[in-house]
């Protein structure tokens, strides 16, 4: 029995950030000047950015709890 399930949250995460990449840029279509720009500078960007940090830190936690699981010899199915 798995410990720890990380891949299914973050596969959520990445299909979550998908999600709003396009929904900004249908949004973009529609409002195009500097409040948008400024908007899209101030929360859009840093908030993509740290979801890309972010995924990337639970991808590597999950490869060490994979890892630690077959180390402790939990070779049990899912």
């Amino acid at each position: 029995m798995r410990v720890c399930d990380l891949g299914t949250g973050l596969t959520m995460l990445h299909r979550a950030t998908k999600k709003l990449r396009e929904a900004w840029s249908n949004a973009r279509e529609q409002w195009d000047d500097k409040t948008s720009s400024d908007f899209e500078q101030e929360h859009l960007q840093p908030l993509l950015a740290q979801l890309t940090l972010t995924a990337a830190a639970i991808h590597r936690l999950n490869e060490v709890v994979q890892r630690a699981e077959q180390a402790c010899g939990d070779d049990r199915e899912t």
